[in-house]
Protein backbone atom coordinates (compact mmCIF):
# COMPACT_ATOMS: atom_id res chain seq x y z
CA UNK A 1 0.00 0.00 0.00
CA UNK A 2 1.17 3.62 -0.81
CA UNK A 3 1.91 5.96 1.90
CA UNK A 4 -1.32 8.11 2.27
CA UNK A 5 0.48 11.30 3.85
CA UNK A 6 -1.56 13.48 1.88
CA UNK A 7 -4.76 11.82 2.18
CA UNK A 8 -8.34 14.00 2.41
CA UNK A 9 -10.22 13.99 5.45
CA UNK A 10 -12.99 12.30 6.74
CA UNK A 11 -16.98 12.40 6.82
CA UNK A 12 -19.17 12.76 9.69
CA UNK A 13 -21.68 10.62 11.20
CA UNK A 14 -18.83 7.64 12.23
CA UNK A 15 -18.74 5.92 15.44
CA UNK A 16 -15.67 6.53 17.62
CA UNK A 17 -13.88 4.61 20.31
CA UNK A 18 -15.07 7.29 22.82
CA UNK A 19 -18.95 6.20 22.36
CA UNK A 20 -18.83 9.93 20.51
CA UNK A 21 -19.84 10.71 16.89
CA UNK A 22 -16.91 11.47 14.93
CA UNK A 23 -16.52 15.55 13.66
CA UNK A 24 -17.56 16.36 10.03
CA UNK A 25 -14.10 15.13 8.15
CA UNK A 26 -11.30 17.35 6.71
CA UNK A 27 -13.01 18.98 3.78
CA UNK A 28 -11.73 18.35 0.04
CA UNK A 29 -12.90 21.61 -1.72
CA UNK A 30 -7.03 40.10 0.83
CA UNK A 31 2.18 82.26 -0.12
CA UNK A 32 5.59 82.41 1.53
CA UNK A 33 7.11 85.00 3.42
CA UNK A 34 9.96 86.97 1.72
CA UNK A 35 13.02 88.77 3.83
CA UNK A 36 16.03 90.50 2.33
CA UNK A 37 18.92 88.86 1.13
CA UNK A 38 21.78 88.59 3.24
CA UNK A 39 23.71 91.77 2.79
CA UNK A 40 20.87 93.92 0.92
CA UNK A 41 19.88 97.51 2.00
CA UNK A 42 17.10 97.55 4.61
CA UNK A 43 13.34 98.60 3.23
CA UNK A 44 12.36 102.15 2.53
CA UNK A 45 9.18 101.21 4.60
CA UNK A 46 11.02 101.25 7.90
CA UNK A 47 14.24 102.94 9.54
CA UNK A 48 17.13 99.85 10.31
CA UNK A 49 16.54 98.21 13.76
CA UNK A 50 19.47 96.74 15.30
CA UNK A 51 21.46 94.41 13.17
CA UNK A 52 20.65 96.44 10.49
CA UNK A 53 22.99 98.31 7.95
CA UNK A 54 23.77 101.86 8.28
CA UNK A 55 22.27 104.61 5.09
CA UNK A 56 26.22 105.08 4.51
CA UNK A 57 28.96 102.93 6.18
CA UNK A 58 32.04 104.76 6.55
CA UNK A 59 34.83 104.02 4.20
CA UNK A 60 35.08 105.36 0.52
CA UNK A 61 32.40 106.06 -1.51
CA UNK A 62 31.88 103.00 -3.66
CA UNK A 63 33.36 100.88 -2.19
CA UNK A 64 31.31 97.77 -0.58
CA UNK A 65 31.59 97.22 2.57
CA UNK A 66 33.19 93.81 3.58
CA UNK A 67 30.74 90.62 4.90
CA UNK A 68 30.16 89.27 8.32
CA UNK A 69 33.12 87.02 9.22
CA UNK A 70 35.36 88.98 6.82
CA UNK A 71 37.84 91.61 7.16
CA UNK A 72 37.43 95.01 5.46
CA UNK A 73 38.33 95.99 2.59
CA UNK A 74 40.78 99.28 2.43
CA UNK A 75 39.63 102.17 3.43
CA UNK A 76 36.84 100.73 5.37
CA UNK A 77 38.89 100.78 8.64
CA UNK A 78 39.29 104.18 10.23
CA UNK A 79 42.62 105.33 10.85
CA UNK A 80 44.12 104.05 14.30
CA UNK A 81 42.71 106.42 17.41
CA UNK A 82 39.32 107.30 15.67
CA UNK A 83 36.22 106.53 16.51
CA UNK A 84 33.67 105.11 14.17
CA UNK A 85 30.73 106.60 13.27
CA UNK A 86 28.83 105.20 16.76
CA UNK A 87 31.31 106.81 18.94
CA UNK A 88 33.23 103.39 19.31
CA UNK A 89 36.21 101.74 18.25
CA UNK A 90 36.04 99.93 15.28
CA UNK A 91 35.27 96.31 15.76
CA UNK A 92 38.35 94.18 17.01
CA UNK A 93 40.32 97.90 17.76
CA UNK A 94 41.62 98.89 21.27
CA UNK A 95 39.93 101.96 22.67
CA UNK A 96 42.85 105.46 22.36
CA UNK A 97 44.71 106.61 25.26
CA UNK A 98 42.72 107.31 28.21
CA UNK A 99 39.33 106.31 26.69
CA UNK A 100 37.93 103.45 28.75
CA UNK A 101 35.83 101.41 26.98
CA UNK A 102 31.85 101.86 27.21
CA UNK A 103 29.19 99.17 27.75
CA UNK A 104 27.00 99.03 24.86
CA UNK A 105 24.03 101.64 25.52
CA UNK A 106 25.56 103.83 28.28
CA UNK A 107 26.87 107.29 27.59
CA UNK A 108 30.25 108.45 27.62
CA UNK A 109 32.23 111.11 30.18
CA UNK A 110 30.52 114.11 29.82
CA UNK A 111 28.10 112.71 27.36
CA UNK A 112 24.05 112.61 27.56
CA UNK A 113 22.23 110.03 26.67
CA UNK A 114 20.28 111.12 23.33
CA UNK A 115 16.77 110.31 23.03
CA UNK A 116 16.62 109.00 19.45
CA UNK A 117 14.68 111.02 16.90
CA UNK A 118 10.69 110.49 16.25
CA UNK A 119 10.66 107.88 14.22
CA UNK A 120 14.42 107.30 14.13
CA UNK A 121 16.09 103.77 15.65
CA UNK A 122 17.35 103.70 18.93
CA UNK A 123 20.72 104.03 20.36
CA UNK A 124 23.04 101.58 20.06
CA UNK A 125 22.65 98.38 22.61
CA UNK A 126 19.28 100.33 23.99
CA UNK A 127 16.20 98.25 23.33
CA UNK A 128 13.31 99.61 21.15
CA UNK A 129 10.54 101.71 22.71
CA UNK A 130 7.36 99.93 22.89
CA UNK A 131 5.61 100.51 19.56
CA UNK A 132 9.05 101.21 17.62
CA UNK A 133 9.60 99.42 14.03
CA UNK A 134 12.32 96.78 14.50
CA UNK A 135 11.69 95.51 18.17
CA UNK A 136 13.32 92.36 18.09
CA UNK A 137 15.46 90.90 21.14
CA UNK A 138 19.57 91.16 20.21
CA UNK A 139 21.16 88.15 19.80
CA UNK A 140 23.93 89.27 22.45
CA UNK A 141 21.08 88.69 25.07
CA UNK A 142 22.87 86.91 28.86
CA UNK A 143 23.42 83.44 27.96
CA UNK A 144 24.55 83.73 24.34
CA UNK A 145 27.21 85.48 22.71
CA UNK A 146 26.57 89.27 21.06
CA UNK A 147 27.29 90.29 16.96
CA UNK A 148 29.72 93.28 16.47
CA UNK A 149 28.06 96.41 16.16
CA UNK A 150 26.24 96.80 12.74
CA UNK A 151 27.52 98.24 10.17
CA UNK A 152 31.59 97.26 11.14
CA UNK A 153 31.33 94.57 8.32
CA UNK A 154 29.03 95.39 6.57
CA UNK A 155 24.91 95.35 5.93
CA UNK A 156 23.03 92.36 7.95
CA UNK A 157 20.61 90.37 6.88
CA UNK A 158 17.19 91.81 7.84
CA UNK A 159 14.81 90.07 9.91
CA UNK A 160 11.24 89.62 9.60
CA UNK A 161 9.32 92.27 11.32
CA UNK A 162 6.98 91.40 14.43
CA UNK A 163 3.11 91.66 14.22
CA UNK A 164 2.94 92.13 17.77
CA UNK A 165 4.50 92.69 21.35
CA UNK A 166 4.37 90.85 24.10
CA UNK A 167 3.60 92.71 27.43
CA UNK A 168 6.22 92.19 29.44
CA UNK A 169 4.06 91.10 32.43
CA UNK A 170 2.66 88.20 30.31
CA UNK A 171 6.04 87.73 29.18
CA UNK A 172 7.30 87.13 32.91
CA UNK A 173 4.22 85.07 32.85
CA UNK A 174 5.03 82.60 30.05
CA UNK A 175 8.40 82.41 31.21
CA UNK A 176 7.39 81.42 35.03
CA UNK A 177 5.16 78.31 33.48
CA UNK A 178 7.52 77.47 30.83
CA UNK A 179 9.88 76.74 33.43
CA UNK A 180 7.70 75.09 35.87
CA UNK A 181 6.44 72.72 32.79
CA UNK A 182 10.17 72.34 32.22
CA UNK A 183 11.01 71.29 35.62
CA UNK A 184 8.17 68.77 35.46
CA UNK A 185 8.66 67.36 32.25
CA UNK A 186 12.40 67.54 33.35
CA UNK A 187 11.27 65.23 36.35
CA UNK A 188 8.98 62.77 34.33
CA UNK A 189 12.10 62.24 31.62
CA UNK A 190 14.55 61.82 34.65
CA UNK A 191 12.19 58.81 36.22
CA UNK A 192 11.84 56.82 32.69
CA UNK A 193 15.90 57.24 31.81
CA UNK A 194 16.32 56.21 35.73
CA UNK A 195 13.63 53.35 35.32
CA UNK A 196 15.94 52.13 32.04
CA UNK A 197 19.15 52.02 33.74
CA UNK A 198 17.79 49.93 36.08
CA UNK A 199 16.86 47.19 34.14
CA UNK A 200 18.73 44.17 33.99
CA UNK A 201 21.11 44.25 30.74
CA UNK A 202 19.29 41.39 28.68
CA UNK A 203 21.28 37.87 27.80
CA UNK A 204 22.15 37.73 24.44
CA UNK A 205 20.45 35.17 23.21
CA UNK A 206 22.77 32.22 20.74
CA UNK A 207 23.56 32.92 17.76
CA UNK A 208 20.86 30.76 15.05
CA UNK A 209 22.03 28.07 12.98
CA UNK A 210 21.60 27.96 9.06
CA UNK A 211 19.12 25.73 7.90
CA UNK A 212 22.33 24.06 6.54
CA UNK A 213 23.98 23.77 9.48
CA UNK A 214 20.80 22.23 11.13
CA UNK A 215 20.35 19.69 8.45
CA UNK A 216 23.76 18.35 8.54
CA UNK A 217 23.45 17.81 12.77
CA UNK A 218 20.33 16.14 12.46
CA UNK A 219 20.65 13.75 9.10
CA UNK A 220 22.10 10.71 10.65
CA UNK A 221 19.09 10.52 12.96
CA UNK A 222 16.51 10.84 9.72
CA UNK A 223 15.72 7.51 8.16
CA UNK A 224 13.86 5.99 5.50
CA UNK A 225 11.49 3.20 5.97
CA UNK A 226 10.50 0.48 2.98
CA UNK A 227 7.78 -1.90 3.30
CA UNK A 228 7.41 -4.99 1.69
CA UNK A 229 4.56 -7.38 1.06
CA UNK A 230 2.51 -9.42 -1.28
CA UNK A 231 0.37 -6.88 -1.83
CA UNK A 232 2.96 -4.09 -2.88
CA UNK A 233 5.40 -2.15 -1.72
CA UNK A 234 5.34 1.42 0.57
CA UNK A 235 7.25 4.05 1.67
CA UNK A 236 7.83 6.58 4.87
CA UNK A 237 10.28 8.22 6.80
CA UNK A 238 11.17 8.19 10.55
CA UNK A 239 13.42 9.16 13.15
CA UNK A 240 15.89 7.57 15.64
CA UNK A 241 14.73 7.93 19.40
CA UNK A 242 17.42 5.85 21.37
CA UNK A 243 21.16 5.00 20.55
CA UNK A 244 20.08 1.06 20.86
CA UNK A 245 17.95 1.10 17.85
CA UNK A 246 14.25 2.15 18.36
CA UNK A 247 12.54 4.38 15.33
CA UNK A 248 9.12 5.94 15.47
CA UNK A 249 7.08 6.88 12.21
CA UNK A 250 3.51 6.52 11.85
CA UNK A 251 1.48 3.62 12.39
CA UNK A 252 -0.27 4.02 8.08
CA UNK A 253 3.58 3.34 6.87
CA UNK A 254 3.94 -0.04 8.43
CA UNK A 255 0.00 -1.16 8.70
CA UNK A 256 0.35 -3.54 5.70
CA UNK A 257 3.59 -5.47 7.32
CA UNK A 258 1.45 -5.56 10.82
CA UNK A 259 0.53 -9.15 10.34
CA UNK A 260 3.52 -10.74 9.88
CA UNK A 261 3.28 -11.53 6.43
CA UNK A 262 5.75 -8.53 5.21
CA UNK A 263 9.19 -6.63 5.51
CA UNK A 264 10.30 -3.99 7.11
CA UNK A 265 13.38 -2.48 6.37
CA UNK A 266 15.27 0.73 7.50
CA UNK A 267 18.15 2.45 5.93
CA UNK A 268 20.24 5.03 8.07
CA UNK A 269 22.25 7.87 6.73
CA UNK A 270 25.22 6.47 6.35
CA UNK A 271 23.75 3.86 3.67
CA UNK A 272 23.51 0.81 5.93
CA UNK A 273 19.87 -1.14 5.36
CA UNK A 274 18.64 -3.19 8.08
CA UNK A 275 15.21 -5.30 9.30
CA UNK A 276 13.22 -3.79 11.68
CA UNK A 277 11.07 -5.55 14.05
CA UNK A 278 7.63 -3.96 14.74
CA UNK A 279 7.13 -3.10 18.62
CA UNK A 280 3.59 -1.64 18.52
CA UNK A 281 1.17 0.76 16.98
CA UNK A 282 -1.41 3.39 17.75
CA UNK A 283 -4.03 4.08 14.98
CA UNK A 284 -5.81 6.69 17.84
CA UNK A 285 -2.53 8.74 17.20
CA UNK A 286 -0.87 7.17 13.96
CA UNK A 287 2.50 6.55 15.65
CA UNK A 288 4.41 3.20 15.55
CA UNK A 289 7.84 1.95 16.72
CA UNK A 290 10.08 -0.21 15.26
CA UNK A 291 13.68 -1.44 16.54
CA UNK A 292 16.67 -2.42 14.55
CA UNK A 293 19.83 -4.21 15.79
CA UNK A 294 22.07 -1.34 15.65
CA UNK A 295 23.89 0.30 19.00
CA UNK A 296 25.71 3.15 17.47
CA UNK A 297 22.94 5.55 16.32
CA UNK A 298 22.43 8.87 17.05
CA UNK A 299 18.48 9.96 18.46
CA UNK A 300 17.16 12.99 17.79
CA UNK A 301 16.55 15.78 20.63
CA UNK A 302 13.12 16.99 20.99
CA UNK A 303 11.77 20.35 22.27
CA UNK A 304 9.08 21.16 24.11
CA UNK A 305 5.25 21.44 21.67
CA UNK A 306 3.61 23.43 23.77
CA UNK A 307 6.10 26.35 23.73
CA UNK A 308 5.35 26.31 20.08
CA UNK A 309 4.13 29.96 18.15
CA UNK A 310 2.58 30.79 14.97
CA UNK A 311 5.26 32.14 12.59
CA UNK A 312 8.32 29.46 14.05
CA UNK A 313 10.72 28.41 11.46
CA UNK A 314 10.93 24.57 10.56
CA UNK A 315 11.97 22.29 8.58
CA UNK A 316 10.78 19.48 7.62
CA UNK A 317 13.26 15.89 6.12
CA UNK A 318 11.96 12.69 4.91
CA UNK A 319 11.96 10.47 1.54
CA UNK A 320 9.13 11.63 -0.09
CA UNK A 321 7.89 9.35 -3.17
CA UNK A 322 11.46 7.61 -2.10
CA UNK A 323 13.82 10.37 -2.16
CA UNK A 324 15.29 10.28 1.03
CA UNK A 325 16.75 13.27 3.08
CA UNK A 326 14.74 15.49 1.12
CA UNK A 327 14.44 19.00 3.08
CA UNK A 328 11.79 21.44 2.96
CA UNK A 329 11.12 24.39 4.93
CA UNK A 330 8.38 26.62 5.82
CA UNK A 331 7.10 27.98 9.60
CA UNK A 332 3.92 26.96 12.25
CA UNK A 333 0.89 28.12 10.60
CA UNK A 334 -1.20 27.38 13.25
CA UNK A 335 -1.63 24.98 16.22
CA UNK A 336 -3.96 23.07 17.70
CA UNK A 337 -5.84 22.38 14.40
CA UNK A 338 -8.16 19.51 14.54
CA UNK A 339 -7.47 16.79 12.24
CA UNK A 340 -9.16 13.80 11.09
CA UNK A 341 -7.96 11.63 8.27
CA UNK A 342 -10.99 9.40 6.78
CA UNK A 343 -8.84 6.33 6.39
CA UNK A 344 -7.79 6.41 10.17
CA UNK A 345 -10.97 6.25 11.70
CA UNK A 346 -10.46 6.66 15.03
CA UNK A 347 -7.26 9.12 14.96
CA UNK A 348 -8.27 12.73 16.09
CA UNK A 349 -5.10 14.69 16.20
CA UNK A 350 -5.02 18.21 18.16
CA UNK A 351 -2.59 19.15 15.04
CA UNK A 352 0.31 21.83 14.55
CA UNK A 353 -0.21 23.22 10.99
CA UNK A 354 2.72 24.02 8.83
CA UNK A 355 3.36 25.34 5.47
CA UNK A 356 6.09 23.13 5.11
CA UNK A 357 5.79 20.99 1.78
CA UNK A 358 4.54 17.42 3.23
CA UNK A 359 4.15 15.05 0.36
CA UNK A 360 3.67 11.06 0.03
CA UNK A 361 6.57 9.42 2.04
CA UNK A 362 7.25 12.58 4.57
CA UNK A 363 4.65 9.89 6.95
CA UNK A 364 6.36 9.31 9.91
CA UNK A 365 9.21 11.75 9.19
CA UNK A 366 10.32 14.58 12.09
CA UNK A 367 9.74 18.05 12.05
CA UNK A 368 12.97 20.01 13.62
CA UNK A 369 12.83 23.52 14.67
CA UNK A 370 15.54 26.35 14.27
CA UNK A 371 17.76 24.34 16.82
CA UNK A 372 17.45 21.17 15.04
CA UNK A 373 14.70 19.37 17.78
CA UNK A 374 12.00 17.83 17.11
CA UNK A 375 8.68 19.64 17.69
CA UNK A 376 6.68 16.91 15.91
CA UNK A 377 6.22 13.86 13.24
CA UNK A 378 4.78 14.89 9.94
CA UNK A 379 1.42 13.36 9.96
CA UNK A 380 -0.83 13.98 6.71
CA UNK A 381 -1.02 16.91 3.98
CA UNK A 382 -4.43 17.94 2.74
CA UNK A 383 -4.90 18.08 -1.32
CA UNK A 384 -7.05 20.22 -3.42
CA UNK A 385 -9.39 17.20 -4.64
CA UNK A 386 -8.75 13.64 -3.96
CA UNK A 387 -7.59 13.34 -7.52
CA UNK A 388 -4.62 15.77 -6.69
CA UNK A 389 -1.67 15.29 -5.49
CA UNK A 390 1.33 17.04 -4.49
CA UNK A 391 1.74 19.58 -1.33
CA UNK A 392 -0.43 22.95 -1.66
CA UNK A 393 0.79 24.36 1.67
CA UNK A 394 -0.95 22.17 4.41
CA UNK A 395 1.03 19.67 6.35
CA UNK A 396 -0.54 18.27 9.51
CA UNK A 397 1.98 17.10 12.26
CA UNK A 398 1.68 15.62 15.65
CA UNK A 399 2.49 17.42 18.46
CA UNK A 400 5.97 16.17 20.01
CA UNK A 401 3.98 15.79 23.46
CA UNK A 402 1.41 13.48 22.00
CA UNK A 403 4.03 11.31 20.15
CA UNK A 404 6.50 10.70 22.97
CA UNK A 405 3.69 9.64 25.49
CA UNK A 406 2.23 7.18 23.11
CA UNK A 407 6.03 6.08 21.96
CA UNK A 408 7.27 5.16 25.40
CA UNK A 409 3.78 3.18 26.16
CA UNK A 410 4.56 1.27 23.15
CA UNK A 411 8.27 1.13 23.53
CA UNK A 412 7.61 -0.06 27.48
CA UNK A 413 3.95 -2.05 27.13
CA UNK A 414 3.38 -2.82 23.10
CA UNK A 415 0.64 -0.73 23.66
CA UNK A 416 -0.86 2.68 24.64
CA UNK A 417 -3.78 4.54 25.55
CA UNK A 418 -5.75 8.56 25.49
CA UNK A 419 -7.60 10.38 27.38
CA UNK A 420 -11.47 9.93 27.42
CA UNK A 421 -14.03 12.26 28.56
CA UNK A 422 -17.38 9.83 28.60
CA UNK A 423 -19.77 11.85 26.44
CA UNK A 424 -21.22 10.86 23.32
CA UNK A 425 -21.31 14.31 21.04
CA UNK A 426 -24.01 15.58 18.37
CA UNK A 427 -21.59 15.40 15.33
CA UNK A 428 -24.94 17.26 13.38
CA UNK A 429 -25.36 20.41 15.72
CA UNK A 430 -25.03 23.88 13.98
CA UNK A 431 -24.37 25.64 16.72
CA UNK A 432 -20.85 26.65 18.72
CA UNK A 433 -19.62 24.13 20.79
CA UNK A 434 -19.58 20.28 21.45
CA UNK A 435 -22.81 19.35 22.26
CA UNK A 436 -23.74 16.16 24.04
CA UNK A 437 -26.67 14.05 22.73
CA UNK A 438 -30.32 14.18 24.11
CA UNK A 439 -30.48 10.56 23.90
CA UNK A 440 -28.24 7.60 23.85
CA UNK A 441 -27.03 6.73 19.99
CA UNK A 442 -26.57 3.56 19.04
CA UNK A 443 -26.21 1.99 22.52
CA UNK A 444 -23.67 5.03 23.65
CA UNK A 445 -24.95 7.25 26.55
CA UNK A 446 -25.02 11.04 26.15
CA UNK A 447 -22.89 10.67 29.58
CA UNK A 448 -21.39 7.79 30.41
CA UNK A 449 -22.40 6.54 34.14
CA UNK A 450 -19.79 6.58 36.59
CA UNK A 451 -17.51 8.72 33.76
CA UNK A 452 -15.40 11.84 34.02
CA UNK A 453 -18.55 13.83 32.72
CA UNK A 454 -20.73 12.48 34.52
CA UNK A 455 -19.07 12.80 37.92
CA UNK A 456 -18.10 16.50 36.55
CA UNK A 457 -21.87 17.14 36.57
CA UNK A 458 -22.14 17.47 33.04
CA UNK A 459 -25.94 16.13 31.30
CA UNK A 460 -27.50 15.45 28.52
CA UNK A 461 -27.82 18.75 25.89
CA UNK A 462 -24.99 20.75 27.96
CA UNK A 463 -22.66 22.41 25.19
CA UNK A 464 -19.59 22.30 25.80
CA UNK A 465 -17.55 25.79 24.45
CA UNK A 466 -14.35 25.37 26.12
CA UNK A 467 -11.92 22.62 27.44
CA UNK A 468 -8.67 23.48 29.45
CA UNK A 469 -7.77 26.88 27.41
CA UNK A 470 -8.96 25.58 23.57
CA UNK A 471 -12.51 27.10 22.35
CA UNK A 472 -14.45 23.79 21.27
CA UNK A 473 -16.51 25.21 18.45
CA UNK A 474 -18.09 21.81 17.24
CA UNK A 475 -17.92 17.79 18.23
CA UNK A 476 -14.27 17.29 16.61
CA UNK A 477 -12.47 20.42 18.10
CA UNK A 478 -13.34 18.35 21.51
CA UNK A 479 -12.03 15.35 20.13
CA UNK A 480 -9.21 16.54 19.65
CA UNK A 481 -8.63 19.09 22.35
CA UNK A 482 -9.55 15.52 25.24
CA UNK A 483 -6.67 13.54 23.58
CA UNK A 484 -4.29 15.87 23.43
CA UNK A 485 -4.02 15.22 27.35
CA UNK A 486 -3.06 12.64 29.38
CA UNK A 487 -5.20 10.63 30.74
CA UNK A 488 -5.86 11.64 34.69
CA UNK A 489 -5.46 15.55 34.10
CA UNK A 490 -7.73 17.87 35.59
CA UNK A 491 -8.85 20.36 32.77
CA UNK A 492 -11.56 23.01 33.34
CA UNK A 493 -14.42 23.18 31.30
CA UNK A 494 -17.41 25.66 30.59
CA UNK A 495 -20.31 25.07 29.52
CA UNK A 496 -23.90 26.16 28.80
CA UNK A 497 -26.88 24.39 30.19
CA UNK A 498 -30.39 25.92 28.71
CA UNK A 499 -28.40 28.93 27.26
CA UNK A 500 -26.73 30.06 30.76
CA UNK A 501 -23.23 29.71 30.98
CA UNK A 502 -21.53 27.43 33.75
CA UNK A 503 -18.16 26.22 34.45
CA UNK A 504 -16.84 22.71 36.15
CA UNK A 505 -13.68 20.42 36.76
CA UNK A 506 -13.30 17.72 34.46
CA UNK A 507 -10.70 14.53 35.23
CA UNK A 508 -10.12 12.83 32.28
CA UNK A 509 -10.28 8.84 31.93
CA UNK A 510 -8.37 6.37 30.31
CA UNK A 511 -8.64 3.90 27.68
CA UNK A 512 -6.78 1.99 25.05
CA UNK A 513 -5.96 2.70 21.75
CA UNK A 514 -6.90 0.81 18.51
CA UNK A 515 -4.19 -1.25 17.43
Amino acid sequence: MADTGDSSWGSRGESVGDGSQAPPPLSDATRPFSASGYGQPPSPRRPPGYGSAPQQPYGNPGQQPGYYGQPPRPGQQPPPGQQSPYGRPAYGQPPPPGQQQQPAGQPGPGQQQQPPAPGGPPPYGQPPAPGQPGSWAPPGGPGGPGLPPSGLYGPQPQQQRQKGKVPTGLFLVIVLITAVICGVGGGVAGGVIGVEQTKPTPTPSKESQTVNQVVQQVLPSVVKIEVETLTGRSLGSGFVTSKDGHIVTNAHVIDSAKEGDGDVKVRFHDGESVDAEIQGSSASFDIAVLKVDRSDLQPVKFADSEKVVVGDPVIAIGAPLGLEETTTTGIVSAIDRPVHVEDRSNSFINAIQTDAAINPGNSGGPLFDEDGKVIGVNYAGARASRTSSGSIGLGFVIPEKTAQRTAKQLSEDGKSTHAVIGTTTDADYKGNGAKIVDDAVDGNEPVQEGGPADEAGLEAGDVITKLADQEINEAMDMMAAVRSHAPGTVCKVEYERDGQPAKTKVTLGEEDDEV
